[in-house]
């Protein structure tokens, strides 16, 4: 059977911008940890592992996608907080540990919220290359996001 929204999801992925993917990648994300979370506290271990891998694969995307000769600083903070979200993941499905879970959320769901206030910015829309532009938008994301050490 064919899924009548698999051919919508396909058409938004494959017209998307790069900033909208990586919007759609930072959403994913978020989800996928609250899944996990929701599955260790139901005591689905197929289901918290399925979403655990699914969102260490996105973080892992997203680290991929960073360029520290155009992002400075900033890419290379948010290469520091990638693998501290992996690191949290993986304990949170290894130890079964619902704080690793939403140390990671902690970290994602600000990251996906300023990229959805900074995707819309004119920093952003006028990138000469549509590639992320780290460069356009330091200032911006920077003052977005206040993690608590």
């Amino acid at each position: 059977m064919i899924h009548p929204y698999g051919n919508l999801l396909e058409e938004s992925v494959l017209t998307a911008s790069p900033m909208e993917l990586t919007g759609m990648l930072f959403d994913r994300l978020v989800l996928e940890i609250r899944t996990a979370r929701e599955n260790l506290r139901a005591g689905n271990i197929t289901g918290r592992s399925a979403s655990a891998s699914k969102a260490i694969e996105i973080v892992l995307e997203l680290a991929g996608s960073l360029d520290d000769a155009r992002g400075g600083d900033l890419s290379r903070n948010l290469r520091r907080l990638y693998a501290y979200m992996v690191d949290q993941i993986n304990e949170g499905n290894s130890g079964q540990d619902e704080r690793s879970f939403a140390n990671a959320e902690a970290v994602a769901a600000p990251l996906a919220e300023a990229w959805r206030q900074i995707s819309g910015s004119s920093a952003v829309a006028e990138s000469p290359d549509g590639s992320c532009p780290w460069w356009a938008a330091e200032g911006e994301l920077a003052g977005s996001l206040s993690f608590k050490g």
